[in-house]
């Protein structure tokens, strides 16, 4: 997989993969050609390929969906899972920067959410919804970039 851009980690196959089968909303597309126009400008093509899954994998982005499907919900949502909360507080950095934010924009995503998992991805769909409707109740106004976090202490 390609490398985030101005980090040395990579998506991890596993976590985009549970990414994809436990966030139930429907995905939302992006043509490969839309986002390397996108991300070109900017300075944040790191990627050669022609999948729209391994453009948006060089950035982090496990998929992006929309939540506005639900009541309340905020809109288009990027999401990059990891299992390290070094990664995320990294990852939060990074997406919070200029170029980045931009990036959002002109996707029209309007947040980026860093879900951090437990090592052994026994999560399931409802802790996922539980966190985010936590996220929205718990955060007024609703940050830009944040960790969504279904580790507990």
């Amino acid at each position: 997989m390609p490398t985030v851009t101005n980090m040395n980690i990579q998506l991890d196959p596993d976590l985009a993969q549970w990414t994809r089968d436990y966030v139930t909303l429907k995905p939302i597309q992006h043509s490969s050609e839309d986002l390397q126009a996108l991300l070109k400008p900017l300075g944040l093509l790191e990627t050669t390929s022609s999948s729209a899954d391994d453009i948006l994998a060089s950035i982090g982005i496990a998929m992006i969906c929309n939540y506005a499907e639900t009541d309340g919900g905020p809109g288009p949502v990027a999401i990059s899972p990891t299992t390290s909360p070094e990664t995320a507080k990294q990852l939060l950095e990074t997406y919070q920067q200029p170029s980045y934010q931009q990036l959002r924009q002109s996707m029209g995503v309007t947040h980026h959410w860093i879900v951090l998992l437990g090592p052994d991805l026994l999560h399931d769909s409802n802790e996922m919804l539980e966190e985010t409707c936590d996220w929205r109740v718990n955060n007024d106004p609703h940050p830009e970039c944040s960790i969504i976090s279904l580790v507990y202490d």
